[in-house]
């Protein structure tokens, strides 16, 4: 079977790294002729790792800039080149992420009765992609093959697709080397785009209640992204330039992980959280905030400590007790491991399977 996935860019970032894991699945089986199809520029390195056998179309659409009658141009210009490639390729199904591209997609794909699977990468109840893009997501959505959420809580926002719902987490991989949460160097850490709505504001406040207190740990927080001068700002007024650091992208993060003792995750709105999942595989225990995303993975008291969205003083409260308590950050993080075991990548990769190698929808081989 000649398999396309679609999206933007393959940068980092959580929906990117799934898709190049889902991909280099596929390609892997041996059985598949796997392409991607991203609008970078030609010659642009992925951030993560494709399998060799994986064919990368990149079309160089990506630009920004003015908007009005330039805008349509461009997207105009855009949807040409991916039919056209999607016209040569000639795929028996197409797998997109992310909800602008899936627009894309299914637009660039019509008339061509090729299959289209797209999934929601996050809250839409929360991220807007503005009025016309929400007016046309309902128009283009229908016309999928099958849509996949990362949760049954995205459900209520696509009630006109109840019949081509799936509902699939993202798969979460293991190592045999766990954190030590009870040891040295009592690091906290927080991996995620420095945006508003990861609440590092929240924990960098909550922290600096709480190192004259606790004087002996530290915070890396792991990710780039448009607030970095005003985190940094922050972190100056608060005198913490020798306990909260920021350390750009790591790739793997695991290896980070590992050698933390607890934990962060005070995310305003999430879709389903690679970082937030990997931090539990490791063993790590966690102080998460209560969105919807996280509540998939985290239970308060039974594999982590829930606080509400944006209060600081819970959050402060929650972090002192476990950088306090070692014997409690090791039953969390024994918990959390535990209970992250159902994301299993081969118990996530069978439920796609049916989704991308089952027969219905097809188009003839």
């Amino acid at each position: 079977m000649r398999l396309c996935f679609m999206i933007h860019a393959v940068s980092s970032g959580g929906a990117e790294r799934v898709l190049s894991e889902l991909a280099n699945h596929y390609a892997r089986k041996g059985i598949h002729d796997v392409h991607l199809i991203t609008l970078q520029p030609e010659g642009t390195s992925p951030f993560y790792p494709l399998d060799p056998s994986i064919t990368l179309h990149q079309l160089g659409l990506n630009q920004t800039g003015a908007g009005g009658l330039s805008k349509v141009k461009r997207v105009i210009k855009r949807l040409c080149a991916m039919r056209r490639t999607l016209k040569i390729l000639k795929p028996h199904k197409i797998v997109s992420f992310v909800d602008e591209m899936n627009v894309a997609t299914l637009l660039a794909s019509l008339g061509l009765k090729i299959p289209v699977v797209i999934s929601e990468r996050t809250d839409p109840r929360r991220y807007s992609i503005g009025i016309l893009g929400n007016m046309v997501r309902r128009l283009t959505y229908p016309l999928a093959f099958r849509l996949i959420l990362q949760g049954n809580y995205v459900r209520s926002c696509f009630p006109y697709l109840s019949e081509k719902i799936s509902v699939i987490p993202n798969p979460v991989s293991f190592s045999d080397k766990v954190a030590s949460p009870a040891d040295i160097p009592f690091l906290m850490m927080l991996v995620g785009r420095l945006d508003l709505y990861k609440g590092h504001y929240e924990l960098i406040q909550a922290f600096s209640t709480l190192e004259k207190k606790i004087p002996k740990w530290s915070l890396e927080i792991y990710g780039e992204g448009p607030e970095k001068e005003n985190l940094e700002a922050l972190i100056a007024k608060h005198n913490l330039q020798d306990k909260v650091f920021l350390k750009g992208v790591a790739s793997p993060i695991q290896p980070e992980l590992k050698r933390a003792s607890l934990f962060a995750f005070p995310t305003h709105y999430e879709g389903f959280s690679n970082a937030l999942a990997e931090a539990m595989a490791v063993g790590l225990p966690v102080v998460a905030s209560n969105c919807d995303g996280n509540l998939e993975l985290v239970e308060h008291e039974e594999n982590a400590l829930v606080f509400p969205v944006g209060d600081v003083d819970k959050l402060a409260e929650y972090l002192s007790l476990l950088m306090s308590n070692p014997k409690k950050r090791i039953g969390l993080g024994s918990a959390a491991r535990n209970s992250i075991k159902k994301f299993a990548p081969e118990k996530i990769y069978e439920m796609w399977d049916k989704v991308i190698e089952g027969q219905k929808g097809e188009r003839e081989i």
